[in-house]
């Protein structure tokens, strides 16, 4: 959801450990608080995530020494020290039945289960680390959802752009499906081509941001769903010139930012 969360928090909120004063996640877990529970038990607040960006970040990077497939126990040890104690990792809210949804993290929830299920996951057994922003345990489904999509804490399109429903979310991490067009403008906001003559402003906090330039672009460019690592640099440009050359049909979006320069560029990373 949020592109200043992802890269930076893949583990650094991810292994829950049998000391910690967290207690288990619950329907009375009060709002500011963390809890711990498996990422099984976290429901997602949109239908898809980048999975290429996923794929290019290896869940395992980090805990495994680089000469073996051992676990590096001093790189657990860390990420437990380093485990995230505010929104800025895996947030959600509590809603009816005490059924914690996701606001935030989703892509570092995702790499966290794929950990999880490869072959050797280091001892990783699932847990994560939530932080609770609100509880609305007390509201009925109706009032639940629309506090949901007024807070914009939902994205409600599927990887096509088409509008779904608040009960057609995945009811687990592990039913989540992809959006390439969310890798492809994370990747144009991440190129050099955009830090060295920024269309989209890199430092906006807009819940949402690549699903809402992603979902524009499909209306215009509708050729990327096959991304992958041989045309990733290509449409990385093809994208970024786009935009650069046709301004006014992304100019109402979060994080636009007007640029005068229209000089297409030639290399994105």
């Amino acid at each position: 959801m949020n592109k200043n969360i992802f890269y930076g928090s893949l583990l650094m909120v991810s292994f829950a450990s049998a000391n910690d004063v967290f207690s288990s996640c619950n329907i009375d877990v009060a709002a500011g608080m963390e809890c711990i529970t498996n990422i099984n038990e976290l429901h997602p607040g949109q239908s898809d995530v980048g999975m290429f960006v996923i794929r290019m970040t290896k869940p395992e990077k980090g805990i495994f020494l680089s000469t073996s497939k051992k676990c590096d126990s001093k790189a657990l040890d860390q990420d437990l020290q380093k485990r995230g104690t505010s929104k800025k990792g895996i947030a959600g809210v509590i809603g009816p039945k005490g059924i914690i949804y996701l606001i935030d993290g989703h892509h570092s929830t995702y790499s966290l289960y794929l950990l999880a299920n490869q072959k050797n996951s280091c001892g990783y057994d699932g847990k994560v680390y939530v932080y609770i922003v609100d509880n609305k345990s007390n509201y009925n489904e109706s009032e639940f959802y629309d506090y949901m999509k007024s807070n914009q804490y939902v994205w409600l399109k599927d990887s096509y752009g088409k509008e779904i429903d608040f009960s057609a979310l995945p009811n687990k991490i592990s039913k989540i499906g992809d959006d390439p067009y969310r890798s492809l403008m994370k990747l144009v906001a991440d190129s050099k081509c955009n830090l060295n003559n920024p269309v989209i402003d890199g430092s906006n906090s807009t819940p949402y941001l690549e699903f809402y330039w992603g979902n524009k672009l499909k209306q215009y460019r509708p050729n990327y769903y096959n991304l992958n690592d041989e045309n990733a640099q290509s449409y990385t440009l093809d994208a970024y010139n786009y935009v650069i050359r046709n301004q006014d049909k992304f100019k109402d979006l979060p994080g636009f930012n007007v640029v005068k320069n229209k000089s297409l560029c030639k290399k994105a990373f």
